[in-house]
This record gives structure tokens, sequence and C-alpha cells, in this order.
């Protein structure tokens, strides 16, 4: 209930769900603001190298993961972080 049109997790949460749809182009906007957020967490990140790789944005879907793996990712995302490392032959 406190979440408000426009926050930036419901944007995540959305392009998340473009992403799952094969929509990444219009995916790529939501979670390139998603990051500008300093509280941006390493899956925000990981989610915006996978739109990038979908998009044939390669070398920003690596810069990506190098960012989401400074972001000290949890153990769940990092086999996750390895298939973006392979999909964007990084």
């Amino acid at each position: 209930m406190k979440l408000k049109p426009g926050d930036a997790a419901i944007q995540a949460d959305y392009a998340r769900f473009l992403l799952i749809q094969k929509r990444a182009d219009e995916a790529v906007p939501l979670l390139e603001a998603a990051v500008r957020d300093p509280r941006a967490q390493a899956q925000h990140w990981s989610n915006l190298g996978f739109a990038y790789a979908q998009t044939g944005r390669l070398n920003e879907a690596c810069e990506a993961l190098r960012v989401a793996e400074r972001k000290g990712p949890p153990a769940e995302l990092r086999s996750d972080l390895g298939i973006l490392r392979q999909s964007a032959a990084c």
C-alpha cells in the first residue's frame, strides 16, 4: 500500500515482467531508470544486462554484469550472472 505509481520498485518489477514476455526493448528504459537510483541492487543491474543482451547491446550488457558483480549479488543471483556472461559473450 506504500507504493505509489511511478515508484522505482514498481517500474523495476514491471520491467522484469516485460523481460519474461520477451519485450526487452520496452524494459530497457525502465531498468535504466531503476539503476539510476543509488539503492539499485545487483538484481536490477542483472535485469538490465539481460535486457541489453536481448536487444543486441552486448557491450552494455557486459558493463551491467560487471556492476551487478560489484554490488555483491546474493547466491541465488550468481547462476543468472553466469548465464548473462555467456549470452552476452563477456
